[in-house]
């Protein structure tokens, strides 16, 4: 099965048979039969739904706005944009775009989202969003949404009118040519052969003045593989090369979707009795004797001004500079490793990257140096849920309804201004 899902997604499951065995396992809970007759009665359909498990569809509004800008720059800049937003999970990506254009003054656009998972895809036909999507965003809330009731928004039809989805894996793309590709995010999980069988889908699909958009963790990866096929224009923006001459864009198709999934609702494990986790090691490096101060090229913040390097991390990370926020974090951690804040943005940080495993250990750090704060185990609970743990996730929500029962829901949280400790209260308390 890994080889057959490398082969038709681009995935590297090297290192993840055992959540990979995991997820089969509640697929085939779920769906009422055994591994051998779900495989029987159709492997590739298997596949499927095991790859919509195994890779995060997390996103949020405007996320890493610049970058988004200098797309929305390129693609604007060549006529009537038409926008191949792959691997959109459910739609923030593709509506920010939407924003994007639309606040530029360009009303004729075209814009199709597409993801492998059906439930994604549903949802961003709809529109509609908690304040958990919104987290991005400050006063441009009220422009982009209309609220519905309580903590949920829908997308206005200014900005959905030129969006549609569709279900489609980024290895068989949809027909037509297209002036921008965005896919954010995705490569974190391929081999290096999926990122450039992709490179090349990404280039036959380009305008011959199209632009692609990646995440700020896979730049590395696309320019060490795009040979000729691309070169750098920007933020994580690269420019088609080598132009063919008389390309011209035409309409997307739309694809219905597909049918005869297996059912992707984990049934609820048994509640498990919380066993306290083992606390982690932090170490103050100790300093050798008699060795003198080195002398540093910029100071690294203390103790007292950790919300300092809170805010500068995360305003970088904001921007799009991943590694760069991660750099300060790392080296506030060297000289006070006792931050939760710092902690807790690392790990955020970590699982931006796609580094599920490393983003987990900072977030037990976080938990352990500040037993009160709740946006820690918040993020536990939701990594549990996408490694497919269900035992583990009720358990870091139990942890996690504790720590908020004498707060107040009003309180905004480190997530941003738009969380508050209500919305983790209501993802704590709903069923999974």
């Amino acid at each position: 099965m890994i080889p057959m899902i490398e082969s038709s997604y681009g995935l590297d499951l090297r290192g993840k048979e055992e959540q990979l065995a995991r997820v089969l396992g509640k697929l085939c809970e779920d769906s009422g039969m055994d591994l051998d007759r779900c495989t029987s009665t159709g492997l590739h359909k298997l596949c499927d739904a095991a790859v919509e498990h195994m890779v995060v569809g997390e996103s949020y509004f405007l996320r890493h706005r610049e970058a988004l800008e200098e797309f929305v720059r390129h693609t604007a800049s060549m006529g009537r944009p038409n926008v191949w937003c792959a691997a959109c999970s459910t739609g923030e990506e593709a509506y920010s775009l939407a924003f994007l254009f639309v606040q530029r003054g360009i009303e004729d656009f075209s814009i199709l989202g597409s993801d492998v998972n059906p439930s994604a895809i549903r949802r961003a036909r709809e529109g509609v969003y908690g304040r958990w999507s919104l987290r991005g965003l400050g006063d441009e809330a009220r422009l982009l949404f209309d609220h519905i009731h309580g903590n949920l928004f829908r997308v206005k039809d200014r900005y959905r009118r030129n969006v549609r989805f569709s279900i489609g894996n980024v290895m068989t793309p949809p027909e037509g040519v297209f002036i921008g590709i965005s896919c954010r995010n995705l490569f974190i999980y391929f081999s290096d052969s999926g990122i450039s069988k992709a490179l090349d889908i990404f280039y036959q699909r380009l305008h011959p003045k199209g632009v692609l958009l990646v995440g700020a963790a896979e730049a590395p990866a696309v320019n060490r593989l795009m040979g000729n096929r691309f070169v750098p224009s920007g933020v994580f923006v690269f420019r088609k090369a080598s132009p063919i001459k008389n390309v011209e864009a035409y309409p997307m198709p739309h694809r219905e979707d597909a049918e005869g999934i297996i059912p992707r609702t984990p049934k609820m494990a048994e509640m498990t009795r919380h066993t306290a986790e083992e606390a982690p090691r932090i170490e103050t490096p100790a300093k050798p004797a008699g060795e003198a101060p080195k002398e540093a090229k910029e100071a690294v913040p203390l103790k007292d001004q950790e919300d300092l390097v809170f805010e500068r991390a995360k305003s970088m990370a904001d921007r799009g500079d991943l590694q760069g926020a991660l750099e300060i974090l790392t080296s506030a951690e060297k000289v006070d490793p006792t931050g939760a804040k710092v902690k807790f943005l690392k790990g955020v940080i970590l699982m931006d990257m796609g580094m599920h495993k490393e983003a987990a250990e900072s977030f037990k750090e976080a938990a352990y140096l500040d037993p009160s704060m709740p946006e820690p185990r918040h993020s536990l609970m939701i990594l549990s849920l996408q490694e497919g743990d269900m035992a583990s996730a009720q358990r870091h929500g139990r942890l996690l309804l504790n720590i908020l029962k004498d707060l107040d829901d009003r309180e905004p949280t480190l997530y941003g201004p738009h969380v508050t400790k209500g919305h983790l209260r209501k993802t704590a308390s709903e069923p999974f």
